[in-house]
């Protein structure tokens, strides 16, 4: 039976998720599906394919494909946040957000983002080594500075958002995402309450730990590369830094890829510690109520009868092939989705 359960685990596609606002997104093989709960209690769920480079043209090469993966996740990222953020504007009177406001949004915060995390480790560890000459002169030193300086600036501002009551909810959506996960991937690809609720909060190929892994590859590829050329320009250094993050995303993917093959390692162990740590930050405990949204979202990513669902304007929801699943989906009813062809309301 062990033996069994074993084989089963392996046929299960990996399963990735990521928490929005007030929902979880789910995404596995094809396809991918934002479940989010409207104020009201019901659910909205959306279900489309995924448009994947990597999987249209498999990359052999390890870094680049890591590179591909991290930018299309981003990419969806993007999309379910738009699309959890307009079902909280529902009824407010507000104007909905379409994905080119939302990218002209992200782009003014991802270039404060690199100045604040990216440019400032960078100048306190210029204005220390005017300092202390021997930081500006060591090279290994400098770099090294540099990375702590980063990682006491993203850890700080990860656990000072914690205290936000919306940032509280959204990383118990975060939990609810890893629970459920861990619970289907033991159950074989089925998924269910009991086992989401005993399952474990931490995963191995949560965002979170890439956040942190990447910030120690970062130490070590600055470190060898300015060691190897020390009598670059400052201009030139920082260009440099600047060029090197592909680079550094491909190998932090490639690194998470393989502790969570090889979860018993105990090398990958010690270098993924630290990203299981933060989520004991960025994961909170979740309630039934929010199990039941992740639930959804993974229960209809994994079921093939449905291959697209998108949210009308009116009050059902329509899937390929004429399958029809209610728009409303009851509290305490998220697996009483229909059969294609039926239509109930709750």
């Amino acid at each position: 039976m062990l033996a069994k359960d074993k084989q089963d685990k392996a046929k299960v596609d990996p399963i990735g998720g990521q928490a929005v606002m007030e929902g979880v997104l789910m995404r596995s093989g094809e396809h991918y599906c934002v479940a989010v709960r409207r104020k009201d209690g019901s659910m909205v769920v959306k279900k489309e394919s995924l448009k994947s480079i990597a999987k249209r043209h498999p990359w052999k090469s390890p870094l680049l494909r890591g590179v591909i993966v991290l930018f299309e996740s981003l990419k969806l990222g993007m999309e379910a946040l738009t699309f959890s953020a307009n079902v909280a504007l529902e009824g407010e009177g507000e104007k909905t957000l379409s994905k080119r406001s939302m990218m002209l949004t992200m782009i003014p915060t991802l270039i404060v983002a690199l100045a604040i995390f990216v440019g400032l480790p960078y100048l306190l560890s210029y204005l220390l080594g005017r300092w202390m000459p021997i930081v500006s002169e060591s090279q290994f030193l400098f770099n090294v500075i540099d990375g702590i300086l980063r990682i006491f600036l993203v850890v700080g501002y990860i656990w000072a958002i914690s205290f936000s009551r919306e940032i509280k909810r959204v990383y118990a959506y975060h939990g609810a995402e890893h629970k459920t996960i861990a619970g289907c991937e033991e159950g074989a690809g089925k998924a269910s309450m009991k086992r989401a609720r005993l399952a474990s909060r931490f995963h191995r190929r949560c965002g979170t730990s890439f956040i942190i892994v990447i910030l120690l590859v970062i130490i070590l590829v600055h470190t060898v590369i300015f060691s190897i050329f020390p009598d670059l320009t400052r201009w030139q250094n920082i260009l440099i830094r600047v060029l090197l993050i592909p680079l550094i995303a491909g190998i932090t993917y490639e690194i998470i890829r393989i502790s969570a093959r090889y979860p018993d390692n105990w090398a990958l162990k010690i270098f993924t510690a630290p990203g299981l740590w933060m989520q004991r930050i960025t994961t909170r405990e979740p309630d039934d109520g929010m199990l039941r949204v992740a639930l959804t979202s993974m229960t209809l990513c994994l079921d093939e009868r449905f291959r697209r669902i998108v949210p009308p304007a009116g009050e059902g929801e329509k899937a390929e092939g004429g399958g029809v699943v209610s728009f409303g989906i009851d509290c305490e009813g998220w697996m009483e989705y229909n059969d294609i062809g039926s239509r109930k309301h709750h």
